[in-house]
């Protein structure tokens, strides 16, 4: 089992609190299952991409806001939805 969560799983979320706790609840199940199904072999995978750039995160997010993103990043540059979808399917 695949699924996405955030880093705001385990961040305070002023504006979207309902959207981090189902996040924080996601993160936890995915624990729970790769625990108690691990050894039969059974795989439960949270991904947490962080700042994905799509075109409405440009519409909204200003081009500075994420130079400042990039420049804290540990990766090379933002991710994009391919990095994610390649991922999953790495994963699957």
């Amino acid at each position: 089992m695949i699924n996405t969560s955030a880093i705001t799983a385990g961040l305070p979320e002023l504006v979207r609190p309902l959207y981090s706790m189902s996040k924080g609840g996601l993160d936890a199940l995915m624990l729970n299952l790769a625990a108690q199904y691990g050894r039969k072999g059974i795989r439960a995978v949270g991904v947490a991409p962080g700042v994905i750039v799509t075109p409405a995160v440009h519409k909204i997010i200003p081009q500075r806001m994420l130079d400042g993103f990039a420049r804290r990043t540990l990766t090379p540059r933002l991710g994009t939805a391919e990095d994610v979808g390649y991922l999953v399917a790495f994963l699957v």
